[in-house]
């Protein structure tokens, strides 16, 4: 099937180079690669980099990549993209970029796109000083404005498979490595886009657990601590890099779908849905909200697609509450210039 091969890094424009550095190495145990024309390179694997990091005085986002698994896959794309009247940049230069071919090209709510391949390979995996390994760059989840418009553009466009729904507000998509998601987009009613989080696969549960203490040892905040999602089964923190409003999650025993003939779920726009731990209702966990908190009221429900037209039962804000995304939420996108 045509899509990309796995989530490759995410490049991030930042308004303190060195106070970022230290964040994602200390907090996020990445290990710097390579630094050149103003971009520091950082990674947790063999990959030459699942971040870059760059100063600017425009800071936020600047892009989103994923890896094809060849040349061959990369031009197919490129040329369904320019069919559909999409924009695309081609480039790509091992020795400034280090990867060899890419192109770029911006979603509906323009989230700048990479797709590449063949990526510098390290001669040695990391020496994780922090004890905390890490498998691979698992998944980003994206907040955009028109659910309608996005993931139909991923799906019909770069090939990414529905997992699962929550709701019709909230899309989780998987490629070719198969994982229950390497893309999330959850719809914002119209008010925001931005990047909320990104994912880093740890192979144990005491790679998690150390993770955890790290965190807590240097104060940094949760944004969830230790839950476990009910759509991909696996169990994770999530932290959050302030500076750049990003939130940084670590999971393990993310699952994934090998069945080809896989149909989605609809899973309802609840806490239980984001933690199956989580116990919320009127005869138990008393503090906790109850599904009835969650409705806006007064809140005239959005018409979400792909279901015969039928109402979203809640606001998209609210179900994004109710998957733990805040309002004030998610990274900004870098100007264009």
């Amino acid at each position: 099937m045509l899509q990309p091969k796995q989530l490759g890094y995410l490049a991030l424009d930042v308004a303190n180079l060195e106070s970022s550095l230290r964040f994602y190495q200390d907090v996020a145990h990445f290990e710097v690669t390579e630094e050149r024309e103003g971009a520091v390179y950082l990674t947790g694997g063999i990959q030459h980099h699942w971040l870059v990091l760059k100063q600017s005085q425009s800071p936020g986002v600047n892009r989103v990549a994923f890896e094809m698994a060849n040349p061959a896959d990369l031009e197919a794309i490129e040329k369904r993209l320019r069919g559909a009247g999409v924009e695309v940049e081609r480039g790509g230069s091992l020795a400034r970029e280090r990867v060899d071919q890419y192109i770029r090209f911006r979603d509906p709510d323009g989230i700048m796109i990479e797709l590449f391949t063949d990526m510098v390979t390290m001669p040695m995996p990391p020496t994780y000083a922090h004890r905390v390994h890490m498998s691979k760059l698992l998944h980003t989840v994206l907040l955009e404005k028109d659910i309608n418009k996005s993931v139909p553009f991923y799906t019909d466009l770069l090939g990414f498979q529905i997992s699962d729904w929550v709701e019709r507000s909230a899309a989780f998509m998987r490629c070719g490595d198969h994982y229950h998601h390497s893309l999330g987009v959850f719809g914002t009613g119209g008010t925001r886009t931005s990047v909320d989080h990104v994912c880093i696969l740890v192979p144990t549960l005491d790679d998690l657990m150390r993770a955890r203490a790290n965190v807590m040892a240097l104060g940094i905040p949760f944004r969830n601590d230790l839950l476990k999602h009910a759509p991909s089964g696996s169990i994770a923190i999530y932290l959050r890099d302030e500076a750049n409003n990003l939130v940084v999650e670590f999971c393990w025993e993310h699952g994934q779908i090998l069945d080809d003939t896989h149909r989605p779920r609809v899973l309802p726009a609840m806490p239980e849905t984001l933690d199956m731990w989580r116990l919320v209702g009127p005869s138990h966990g008393k503090g906790l909200p109850s599904r009835a908190d969650m409705f806006q009221g007064g809140d005239t429900p959005p018409q979400i697609g792909g279901d015969g037209g039928q109402a979203h039962p809640m606001t998209e804000n609210g179900a994004l509450d109710s998957l733990g995304v805040r309002l004030s939420d998610g990274a900004q996108l870098a100007k264009s210039k």
